[in-house]
């Protein structure tokens, strides 16, 4: 059976951590200073931080079209510019992105749909999220054209 979201996050992950962005940990604790990328939740540790959370818009009922809206969540320092320029750095490897094979996805479009800063946490860390759309093929029993 084929995950679309596990294989989307982990492609998507890996893109991250290629270009210095952030690591993925398969267990915590990270170093204190990394930059985490995990699924779903930002952890406690480390100080910054960033969250991919996959999450299906819609899928054609017949073919193997599908939109996958995956969730950035960024937390950073307390000075805001750590959320934007980390930002700005995603962007500029998931904007636009095209025509990747991620495990049982096809990656056909990635695009920006909406992003905003969302304050501060307890700590004064700065947050931020973004939601991108990626354009997938994902065969599935019944939906394999």
């Amino acid at each position: 059976v084929v995950s679309a979201e596990t294989d989307l996050f982990e492609g998507l992950a890996g893109i991250l951590v290629t270009a210095g962005i952030g690591v993925l940990a398969t267990s915590e604790p990270f170093a204190a200073d990394a930059i985490a990328i995990t699924v779903g939740a930002i952890p406690q540790e480390p100080a910054q931080a960033i969250a991919l959370t996959p999450y299906v818009v819609s899928a054609d009922p017949v073919l193997n079209d599908a939109f996958i809206a995956v969730q950035v969540m960024l937390r950073g320092t307390t000075d805001p510019y750590s959320v934007v320029q980390r930002s700005a750095a995603i962007f500029d490897q998931f904007g636009g992105l095209e025509d990747q094979d991620f495990g049982g996805v096809h990656l056909v479009q990635m695009t920006l749909h909406s992003g905003r800063l969302d304050g501060k946490d307890d700590s004064q860390r700065w947050l931020c999220s973004e939601n991108y759309y990626c354009r997938v093929n994902w065969p599935t029993r019944y939906r394999t054209e």
